[in-house]
C-alpha cells in the first residue's frame, strides 16, 4: 500500500503543476484579428475544378456524371449550369442564383450567402463550380490544414463586406477550451481526497496536506474559469442556469471534494477542543452539512438545463448520469463524515446534552433567521439521526455498507422524482407565460435552422415545368419533414411559387 501510496503523491503533484502551469498561460484577453491571404489555397481549388470539370462533362440530370456531381456535396464541391438564365443542373441548393454569381467580370471571386463563404469558379459559359470555404465562420478542414497559419483559425464573419474583392481576410486563433483543465483539476482533487480519507482514517497527518492540496485545486479552477466569486463559490441559481453541463458537472464535482476535504480539516481541528464542545460543534456541523447537501441536490434538479427524465428516459444524456451520480456522492460524503465524527459514541451518558444542542442550535438558527419552517428543518435533522443510528448499531462493516447503499438510492431517487416534477410544472407556468405573450424561443430556434436542411431539398427541372401539379406533394413533404412535432401546434400558411410566379 505504501508503493500506491506514493504513487499517488507523485502523480497528484505533478498534476497540480501541470494546473498551474495552464493556469499561468491562461490568457483571458481575445485573440487578435489576423489578415490572411487564401490566394493560394484557391489557386489549389481552380485546378481541383478544372480536373473535376473534365471528369464530370457532359453535366446534366440524365448523364452518367450526376451520380458522382451529387456525392462530390459531401466534399463540399457544388455545381450550377445555366442557360439563357434559365437554370438547367444544380446539384443543391445552396448556392442561390444571383446576378453578381453569373456577371462578374472574372473568376474566381469569393461569394457571401447566408452564413456560408464559398470560391465560385466558371469552368464554361454555363457551368459553375463552387467551394464552400466556411460555414458560420469555421473554415473547411482542406483549409486548415493547407498550410500552418491557418491551423487552429476560424473565420470573423462580423468584418466581411458584402462583396468580396480580396482573398485577404479576417482570421482569429481559435480559443482553447476549459475541458481540459477542468478533467485534470478533477482527477487532482479526487486523488488528493483519496489520500486524505486515508490519512484521515490512519490519523496520520498528511492528511492536513492532502486536504490543503484539495481546496488549493479549488482556488486554481476558480482563477482559471474567471466566473464570479458568487457564481462560482455558491453555484447561484442564475449561474447554474447559465453554466454548460460539462463545466457545472465538473465544477461541484471539485466543490464536493473540497468540501469533504475542508470538513476534514475542521472537523480534526474540533475534535481538540473540550469535549463538550466539541461535541456540540461537531453534531451542530453534521445537521448543516446534511442541510446543505440536501437543498444542493433538489436546487440541481429543479434549476440546472440538466434532462433528469428518467423514468421515461427521455433526452438522457451522460451529464445526467454524471449529476446523478454527483447526488449520490453527496450522501455518500456524509456517511462518511458522520462516521468520522463518532457522533455515535456520544449518545449515551452526559455527552447526549452537547448532541441535542446542536441540533437545537441548528433549529433555532434555521426557524429565526432562515424564516424555514419545522417542516423543511425536520428532513436534515432525520437524515443525521439516522446516519448516527447506523453507525451505533453492532452490525459488521459490510452490512453498514449495504445500508448505506440502499439508504443513498432511496434518497436519491425520491429527490430526482419530487423535484423533476417541481421543476415540470415550472416549465409549464413558463410555457403557459410565453404563449399568452407570443413567445416560444424553441419554435425560433428550429425555424433559424431551417436554411440549411431546406438548401438540401432537391428540386429537377420536372418539378417546375410541371409546378402546380406538384405544387400540393411538394408543400405536403415539406410539412411533414419541417413543420411536424413540436410545430405542429401552429397554424401553418405555406405559400409556394413557380420560377413564373404561378
Amino acid at each position: 500500500m505504501k508503493r500506491v501510496l506514493l504513487i499517488a503523491w507523485v502523480v497528484g503533484v505533478a498534476l497540480a503543476a501541470i494546473l498551474g502551469v495552464k493556469l499561468a498561460g491562461n490568457d483571458a484577453a481575445e485573440p487578435e484579428t489576423e489578415l490572411l491571404d487564401i490566394a493560394p489555397f484557391i489557386e489549389e481549388l481552380k485546378q481541383e475544378s478544372d480536373q473535376l470539370f473534365t471528369e464530370l462533362s457532359p453535366i446534366g440530370f440524365d448523364q452518367a456524371s450526376n451520380a458522382k456531381a451529387l456525392e462530390l456535396r459531401k466534399e463540399r464541391w457544388y455545381i450550377l449550369s445555366i442557360e439563357a438564365g434559365t437554370p438547367t443542373y444544380w446539384n443543391s441548393n445552396k448556392v442561390g442564383i444571383d446576378t453578381t454569381v453569373l456577371s462578374a467580370p472574372h473568376y474566381p471571386i469569393l461569394y457571401l450567402f447566408g452564413d456560408d463563404l464559398y470560391a465560385v469558379f466558371q469552368k464554361s459559359p454555363e457551368t459553375y463550380f463552387s467551394f464552400r470555404l466556411a460555414n458560420e465562420g469555421q473554415i473547411h478542414a482542406r483549409l486548415a490544414q493547407h498550410a500552418s497559419v491557418f491551423n487552429n483559425k476560424h473565420l470573423i464573419e462580423d468584418q466581411l463586406p458584402d462583396h468580396l474583392t480580396s482573398t485577404i481576410l479576417p482570421f482569429q486563433t481559435i480559443k482553447r477550451t476549459q475541458g481540459a483543465f477542468l478533467n485534470l483539476a478533477l482527477i487532482c482533487s479526487f486523488l488528493f481526497l483519496f489520500l486524505a480519507l486515508w490519512y484521515a482514517n490512519e490519523r496520520n497527518l498528511l492528511m492536513y496536506i492532502a486536504a490543503v492540496a484539495v481546496v488549493i485545486i479549488n482556488i486554481l479552477t476558480y482563477f482559471y474559469l474567471k466566473l464570479p466569486l458568487i457564481d462560482y463559490f455558491f453555484i447561484a441559481s442564475e449561474s447554474m442556469t447559465d453554466m454548460s453541463a460539462l463545466q457545472l458537472n465538473v465544477t461541484l464535482y471539485i466543490h464536493l471534494a473540497s468540501l469533504v476535504a475542508g470538513c476534514l480539516l475542521v472537523f480534526s481541528l474540533v475534535k481538540k477542543l473540550p469535549k463538550m464542545l466539541s461535541i456540540f460543534l461537531l453534531s451542530l456541523g453534521v445537521v448543516f452539512l446534511a442541510d446543505f447537501f440536501l437543498g444542493l441536490s433538489a436546487h440541481i434538479v429543479r434549476r440546472s438545463a440538466i434532462p433528469f427524465d428518467f423514468e421515461k428516459l427521455f433526452n438522457l444524456s451522460s451529464t445526467s448520469f454524471a449529476t446523478l451520480g454527483f447526488i449520490c456522492l453527496t450522501f455518500i460524503a456524509l456517511w462518511l463524515l458522520i462516521h468520522y465524527t463518532k457522533l455515535s459514541k456520544f449518545l449515551m451518558g452526559s455527552t447526549w446534552f452537547s448532541v441535542s444542542a446542536g441540533i437545537l442550535a441548528f433549529s433555532i438558527f434555521q426557524y429565526w433567521d432562515a424564516s424555514r419552517s419545522f417542516s423543511s428543518i425536520f428532513p436534515p435533522i432525520l437524515l443525521t439521526g439516522v446516519g448516527v443510528f447506523i453507525n451505533s448499531r453492532p452490525i459488521t462493516q459490510r452490512w453498514k455498507i449495504y445500508t448505506y447503499f440502499i439508504l443513498t438510492a432511496l434518497l436519491t431517487a425520491s429527490i430526482i422524482a419530487e423535484n423533476h416534477e417541481v421543476r415540470n410544472e415550472q416549465i409549464a407556468r413558463d410555457y403557459a407565460i410565453r404563449l399568452v405573450n407570443n413567445e416560444d424561443p424553441r419554435a425560433e430556434s428550429i425555424l433559424q435552422t431551417f436554411e440549411n436542411q431546406l438548401a438540401q431539398e432537391f428540386l429537377v427541372p420536372e418539378d417546375y415545368q410541371n409546378f402546380i401539379a406538384k405544387k400540393e406533394l411538394i408543400e405536403s413533404r415539406l410539412k411533414h419533414l419541417y413543420f411536424s412535432n413540436y410545430l405542429e401546434k401552429y397554424e401553418l400558411k405555406l405559400l409556394s411559387f413557380s420560377p413564373d410566379g404561378s
